[in-house]
């Protein structure tokens, strides 16, 4: 694994698309810079959930808002709570 700006770079498999987590953590940017809460909800929704790659996504605070939103939109005020009170 190599590490760029203090980050590891973990690349994952999201639906035959590889992608890093910087790049996970652009399009939430962009997703919640243009509005479109559905589609930012639905593409957090998408990404892999195994604790390697969860680890590497949530080290970006846009990924870990964008995961809160979802948490907030879907109903999991606990999943929201849990979020909020492990970020740093």
């Amino acid at each position: 694994m190599a590490t760029a700006s203090g980050r590891q770079m973990v690349v994952v498999q999201l639906q035959l698309l590889r992608i890093t987590a910087r790049q996970v953590a652009q399009v939430c940017d962009t997703l919640e810079q243009a509005g479109d809460t559905s589609r930012l909800v639905r593409f957090v929704w998408s990404l892999p959930t195994d604790s390697r790659s969860t680890a590497a996504f949530n080290q970006y605070e846009s990924v870990m808002r964008a995961r809160a939103m979802m948490a907030f939109q879907c109903g999991q005020f606990h999943q929201l709570y849990r979020i909020l009170a492990t970020h740093r």
